[in-house]
């Protein structure tokens, strides 16, 4: 959008003839080296240097297919930086003491210990602060005429601080500068990994070094979360333009996600609005509490607090919320002071009596006599504080604490409320999100317009390729005129035994009419369903025990022993095949009961089922033909039970065509991965710490320095190192594939994993599943395979596709689909990214009517120009109309292509695959092989979890690995029943 020049910029870092006293300094310490040597990127272990000679493939051209262009903007500025612009770099080392030990510092510590070196060791920092660049942990870097003396030098961390009114203790500190060489830009290697990284890091210090860390005083304004930078609002118009409250004391705040990219034709940065939720600052108890009960965020001037009073229920959760937080005491004598919370009163202000000079008399009577402090709200409990001197508890009213005015990020979970305020907040409109960054990038703007090593010009404009309309997955009714879902093209012929469950509740008015309606939606849609209807309800299925879950094994047992039986009955009177199909009604989302459900009907016993939640059963009322929740839960059934209701047509292009050629055919893989989240990790901490009796800071003690495990919530696998096999959370991979020639079906082989992997393991059984499935189910060896991998950042692209194009290669070997065979298999492999910050918009976005509908690109937006890598074969495609907020376009990169397509196909066939899912008619914004891989990965860890609570003595006993991988494996894999049936259990 726009462009940024740093060529004469007042940090220093313009062209230098020589080394300079850095570059002297770094030659004689045998230091000075080019970036791809200095240390800026991460070190490489000898095992990991295998991958690093994959050869991506190379693009074969920009596309000459005929397509209508469009002309958009895309939110990225060129940034014009001198080659010969040199710097040198310095590694920081903090250490602290603590209670006369020395003790490393923690990374978010760092950026305090580098403010007191910089304040008590001005004489090595001899130019102006511009002549410094921070990264806010553990590097700096300098202009190469400024020199700086290395060695270790003493700080006082905590000078001005203060401990019961009196200067506090001095605590000290050290940090030894070493240098890591003198670097120039006309040494970087693009295409290099290492050189790429060090070369943003770099580049993304200057560009925010003013905002964010400038040793001036102007980036106490900002704070800093990952790339974004939120500027902490002051006044009442910065809270009304990007502030947003979502209640209980939270509030979303809009900033700005800015990033180099340096990998494509030009330098350029990458601006985005960013939206992060952050604890509401300085506001009073009482508008806090209003927000916790109601989630009401309005003025609170009208309300009468005289009279009002805080139910046991509000105050019990009000007191779990502010459990362990500090607040801020606003006193009637004029003071300020900062108070870690304790508890609340068992009485009211009015009522909370105490001695004083001799007399008793309540909290409320006390401010009014000594202070004419009259109370808002005298029925509500007062604070307690316990006071170590006089060694009995303080009472203070509750209206004169506030929130703290630093700004905290929130760790917690929003409740649903929340959610849907945040997701309002963050997704903008094309026009709305242009114009935000424009405001927060152009010159004199708020973030990066007003910095002194930028300047703003015109933007560029990319023009690409649009693929004009849609495949037909609707037909027209000739009796109404209105567009209908095409009948499927194949339905599971089987009679279909109908079985209503409600979970934890009975069934109640108008359920067996409810009833009646699903079943008559899936007739309609030709599916064969028995007269014969049940509808029950059930005890509770499961009950917590500590951190895990129990199931009702009897009741479950039971239930389905007599199902089957019934089918068996059935299936011998009529002599027709009978199925069941199970509908489970829950009162409300259960975590714990789907797992167990999911496990009993997709693992043991193979029955196809479906879970919903009482709000969306009740809206089963009306026409069957056109109840939205019906249809929705129609389609999910059809594609549980077998059937086939979409399939892209081979006559809607000649590329679809050419995928779905008999002769010829085409396997269809996706892979993707389910990592743990943050509550499981840090659940399993905890769980350890109570079976060892104790918990990691004691653990710690009996550890070197560099086993230490981290005290707070857990954030990296290494946090899991002394966790045993069994306790550790766990990861899963699944991989799916075509099992037609169409692609219409996909079956689906998942492992279980290491945590936080994403490299995945145990690739070469699951690739010769598919191919075996695909096989069996077509009776032909597959000519290509298409591989869609999800999940992988940039830096490991070539590390995963490395060692899953290993295991399919060693799986395609016994099935003869190797060098030997007479026609080799091709093997395409295609990386998908959704993590990035590429936006495109339509440069008629202004003239463009208020209530147009699509603001957004049409589907099948093709972006392979300008803002593409120049070393790969990668290109953008929004192929998902994006109703909501801004669309996000998918990051195509093609690492392998043994077919030797043009880039048309390619592209052609990745926006076809993005057809066809099961759930909806409309194309999605990734290829339904990945979407269905989230799916099933998705569902095989909710399987594991179940079996991993309740597993067997054999499981928890064993230390056999291979044991373990089996039990493991059988525990995420679909009952025989399901796969006979033909069925997408996951869908």
């Amino acid at each position: 959008m726009k462009n940024l020049d740093i060529s004469k910029s007042t940090s220093g870092y313009e062209s230098v003839g020589g080394g300079g006293a850095a570059g002297k300094r770094s030659n004689e310490e045998g230091s000075t080296t080019s970036l791809a040597t200095s240390g800026g990127g991460p070190p490489q272990r000898k095992a990991d240097l295998a991958y690093n000679h994959l050869v991506l493939a190379e693009r074969p051209g920009p596309c000459k297919a005929s397509r209508s262009k469009l002309n958009v903007t895309v939110n990225y500025f060129k940034l014009s930086v001198p080659t010969n612009m040199k710097y040198a770099t310095f590694r920081l080392e903090f250490e602290v003491e603590n209670r006369g030990k020395a003790a490393e510092v923690k990374k978010e510590k760092m950026a305090e210990c580098f403010r007191a070196l910089y304040r008590d060791n001005r004489k090595i920092f001899p130019r102006k602060d511009t002549g410094i660049v921070y990264n806010g942990t553990d590097m700096i870097y300098t202009p190469p005429d400024h020199t700086i003396p290395l060695g270790t030098y003493n700080f006082q961390s905590n000078k001005g601080a203060t401990f019961k009114g009196r200067p506090a203790k001095a605590n000290f500190g050290r940090c030894k500068i070493t240098p890591l060489g003198l670097n120039s830009l006309a040494t970087v290697q693009v295409d290099d990994e290492a050189n790429r990284c060090a070369l943003m890091q770099f580049l993304d210090c200057i560009l925010t070094q003013e905002h964010r860390f400038d040793l001036t005083g102007q980036a106490a304004r900002f704070i800093q979360h990952g790339h974004s930078l939120f500027k902490i609002p002051r006044t009442a118009e910065e809270k009304r333009l990007d502030v947003i409250p979502i209640g209980r004391g939270e509030e979303v705040w809009l900033g700005l996600h800015a990033a180099v990219k340096c990998d494509s034709e030009e330098l350029m940065i990458n601006a985005d609005t960013s939206g992060s939720i952050f604890k509401a600052r300085n506001i009073s108890l009482l508008e806090f509490f209003a927000q916790v009960v109601s989630g009401y965020t309005q003025s609170l001037a009208r309300v009468d607090f005289e009279n009002l009073t805080i139910e046991p229920r509000h105050l019990e959760n009000l007191d779990r919320i502010l459990k362990g937080t500090k607040l801020l005491l606003k006193h009637p004598n004029g003071t300020e002071k900062v108070k870690k919370y304790e508890g609340f009163t068992n009485r009211p202000a009015n009522q909370e009596m105490f001695e004083f000079d001799g007399q008793r008399m309540s909290v409320a009577d006390f401010f009014l006599g000594k202070y004419n402090f009259r109370l808002k709200c005298p029925r509500f409990p007062c604070l307690k504080f316990w006071s170590k001197t006089t060694r009995s508890f303080s009472f203070l009213p509750f209206e004169l604490f506030f929130t703290l005015d630093e700004p905290t990020r929130f760790k917690g979970k929003l409740s649903d409320q929340q959610l849907d305020v945040f997701v309002k907040a963050v997704c903008q409109n094309p026009r709305q999100k242009k114009s935000r960054i424009q405001r927060f990038c152009t010159r004199g703007g708020e973030y990066l317009g007003d910095t002194a090593v930028m300047r703003m010009a015109s933007a560029p404009q990319v023009a690409p390729n649009v693929e004009t309309g849609e495949w037909k997955l609707t037909e027209t009714d000739p009796s109404s005129g209105r567009e209908k879902p095409i009948l499927p093209v194949e339905l599971n012929p089987d009679v279909i035994l109908l079985v209503v469950v409600f979970v934890g509740h009975a069934a109640g008015a108008g359920d067996k009419e409810r009833c009646h309606l699903l079943r008559n939606t899936l007739r309609n849609y030709g599916m064969r369903v028995d007269e014969d209807l049940t509808s029950m309800g059930s005890p509770s299925l499961t009950r917590k025990t500590g951190r895990s879950y129990e199931t009702n094994e009897n009741w479950m047992d039971g239930f389905f022993r007599n199902l089957d039986d019934k089918v068996r009955t059935k299936t011998q009177e009529t002599g027709t095949k009978f199925i069941p199909l199970i509908l489970w009604v829950f009162p409300r989302r259960d975590a714990s009961t789907y797992a167990a459900i999911k496990y009993y009907c997709d693992v043991k016993h193979g029955i196809a089922s479906q879970c919903t939640v009482r709000k969306t059963y009740e809206k089963l009322t009306g026409n069957p033909d056109t109840n939205a929740s019906s249809q929705n839960l129609l389609l999910k059934i059809l594609a549980k039970t077998g059937s086939i209701h979409f399939r892209l047509s081979s006559f809607a292009h000649k590329n679809v065509e050419k995928l779905q050629n008999e002769k010829d055919p085409v396997l269809i893989i996706g892979i993707d991965v389910s990592h743990p989240g943050r509550e499981e990790r840090f659940d399993a901490i905890k769980e350890h710490e109570q079976k060892t009796g104790r918990n990691t800071e004691q653990a710690n003690k009996s550890r070197g320095q560099h086993e230490k495990l981290p005290t707070a919530r857990p954030v990296g696998k290494t946090l899991f190192g002394e966790l045993s096999y069994y306790d550790c959370p766990r990861s899963v991979v699944s991989v799916v594939g075509s099992t037609d020639i169409k692609g219409a079906r996909y079956g689906v082989s998942s492992r279980v994993q290491r945590l936080g992997q994403e490299e995945t393991v145990n690739m070469v059984d699951m690739f010769r599943e598919r191919i075996k499935e695909f096989y069996d189910c077509t009776e032909k060896k597959p000519a290509h395979i298409i591989v869609y991998r999800d999940g992988a950042s940039d830096t490991q692209v070539k590390k995963i596709a490395y060692e899953e194009l290993e295991s399919l290669e060693r799986a395609m070997e016994s099935f003869g689909l190797d060098d030997t065979a007479e026609q080799k298999t091709t093997i395409t492999y295609i990386m998908a990214a959704k993590r990035h910050h590429t936006r495109f918009f339509r440069s008629n976005l202004e003239r463009m009517p208020d209530d147009a509908q699509h603001l957004n690109c049409p589907p099948g937006t093709l972006v392979e120009a300008k803002v593409v890598s120049r070393n790969k074969w990668d290109f953008y495609l929004q192929s998902h109309y994006g109703t909501l907020g801004t669309a996000l376009p998918t990051r195509y990169t093609v690492v392998r292509d043994d077919w030797k397509v043009s880039s048309a196909f390619i592209q052609t066939i990745v926006f076809a695959h993005c057809f066809g899912n099961v759930r909806c008619p409309k194309p999605l914004s990734i290829p339904i092989p990945l979407h269905y891989a989230h799916l099933a990965a998705k569902r095989s860890k909710v399987l594991f979890d179940h079996f991993k609570d309740n597993a067997c003595d054999l499981y928890r006993d064993s230390r056999e690995d291979l044991v373990r991988e089996a039990l493991e494996s059988e525990a995420v894999t679909p009952h025989a029943n399901i796969k006979a049936m033909k069925g997408m259990h996951y869908a």
